[in-house]
């Protein structure tokens, strides 16, 4: 080592290199904690929570949390207690009075055929249940119409054998649905409600009869019939434990509405008076409609509840607690969900001219039991969208737009598409397979953005050989 005069000795590059830092000689600190991780079912528990997009997302970056999303017990506790609006992707109504030339289609992938001579009586998750019209001759041996189960999913269908009961004029119930529609159970009941019969997809068959303790009526006493019309299919609640039907009661040239109520497991019928003041809030013409009344569920799926068209509102009358009939005034609770004039005053402003509201008349068209969403026909206004969740009302098709005279159907509830054909000019079977209008809606469990791109999802737009209608879709 060197040194300069005045200056301290001059250090070398080997030893610059060999110079050593304080901060080496210090003993190395230890890394940090590693970041806790969430448990899967925590994540589970706030996805529950979350929108569809969310699940898609997290499904696509985790195997474990993709697993427990795909498991029917998360599906179940996603709607367990709430209505999710967003599970309604979408419905469509179609003109038949337009249409374009197509060249033949080798394969359908729906037998739009089956609109012929079937009409929609029930549909739950992905089951819908068609009932055969009566056409001469009928069957030997079969007193009732058949019934054809087909699962919206798989596009699968099958022919029910005949009943051992007449089932011809309670709509049959489906009481449970599960593994995507190849486990069900449904239930049908004859004329008077007295004598039921399951049919089972894991028998593969129907059960025993049935008795309940309904009585037979004397001649010219109190005769029960279920309203007409695609909307007044049976409620179940309680997993399939109490079903439910809007009836009439008709004592000589007396008409009354009730709901009946069937036990499944007791076999017990008992009788549920509506609410004493619903008529007199109804206009001269609603009164005397069944379609201006709808049962439906209440948004945690334990009580039952009756929509009631009114002069100028739409409200929901909510059962409480079982009670005897001298408490039915004090068993229901109203709810008013929309006034009418707002929807009116918008079709009226899409008319040239405009215009005061007209005949506020309402058809109800249907129920999603998941999304919470009432579909219905408000006359001089057009198809309406109702969410019983958020009590928002959408006007979605203008009467405008729309025939005149035209009844329009629609079936809303879970996965899969359902569709309801007009009754306007029917001819049957070997007619037009579209009458004047029909209707499809479509409806899933908890991925609405991607369950129309699943595979097994089977083409919403029903075709006839050589012509596709006009199609409208809303969402």
């Amino acid at each position: 080592m060197q040194k300069r005069a005045g200056r301290g000795p001059i250090m070398s590059s080997a030893a610059k290199r060999r110079r050593v830092c304080p901060a080496d000689e210090e003993t190395t600190s230890e890394p940090p904690p590693p970041i806790m991780s969430i448990p899967v079912h925590l994540l589970v528990d706030i996805l529950a929570r979350s929108d569809a997009a969310t699940m898609v997302r997290c499904a696509a970056t985790s195997k474990p949390i993709r697993r427990a999303i795909l498991d029917p017990e998360f599906r179940r506790a996603t709607f367990h207690g709430r209505f999710h609006p967003a599970a309604l992707v979408g419905f469509s109504y179609v003109n038949a009075g337009c249409y374009t030339q197509l060249p033949p289609m080798q394969s359908l992938r729906f037998d739009a055929g089956l609109l012929e001579a079937f009409t929609p009586v029930a549909v739950r998750d992905e089951i819908v249940v068609l009932r055969r019209r009566p056409l001469p001759p009928q069957e030997p041996g079969c007193p009732d119409p058949r019934l054809l189960i087909c699962n919206s999913v798989t596009g699968d269908t099958t022919l029910l054998p005949c009943a051992a009961v007449d089932a011809a004029y309670y709509p049959p119930a489906l009481l449970t649905v599960g593994d995507a529609g190849r486990d069900f159970e449904l239930l049908v009941a004859d004329k008077w409600l007295k004598k039921t019969q399951t049919f089972s997809s894991k028998d593969g068959g129907w059960g025993a009869v049935v008795e309940t303790n309904a009585q037979l009526p004397p001649h010219g006493q109190v005769v029960y019939i279920p309203t007409g019309g695609s909307s007044h299919h049976a409620v179940i609640l309680g997993g399939g434990a109490v079903v439910y039907w809007l009836c009439f009661r008709r004592v000589g040239l007396g008409r009354h509405r009730c709901i009946r109520a069937l036990d499944v497991a007791t076999k017990q019928v008992t009788q549920i008076e509506l609410p004493p003041d619903y008529r007199w809030r109804m206009n001269c013409i609603e009164h005397k409609k069944d379609e201006a009344l709808l049962l439906a569920t209440s948004a945690d799926g334990t009580r039952l509840s009756l929509l009631v068209s009114e002069i100028f509102a739409i409200s929901s009358w909510t059962l409480e607690e079982e009670g005897g009939r001298e408490e039915a005034s004090t068993r229901w609770t109203r709810r008013m969900l929309m006034r009418k004039e707002p929807i009116y005053r918008e079709a009226k402003a899409m008319e040239a001219g405009g215009g005061p509201p007209g005949r506020c008349s309402v058809d109800f068209k249907g129920f999603g039991e998941r999304s919470g969403v009432v579909i219905m026909h408000m006359f001089e206004a057009g198809l309406v969208h109702l969410s019983l969740g958020s009590n928002e009302a959408v006007l979605v098709a203008h009467e405008a737009n729309m025939a005149i005279n035209c009844r329009l159907q629609l079936w809303a509830n879970q996965l899969g598409v359902q569709l309801t054909p007009a009754t306007k000019d029917e001819k049957g079977k070997g007619g037009a397979v579209f009458h004047r209008y029909g209707t499809l809606c479509m409806e899933t469990q908890a991925f609405p953005d991607d369950a129309v791109n699943h595979p097994n999802v089977k083409n919403p737009l029903n075709r006839t050989p050589n012509h596709i209608h006009s199609h409208k879709h809303k969402c």
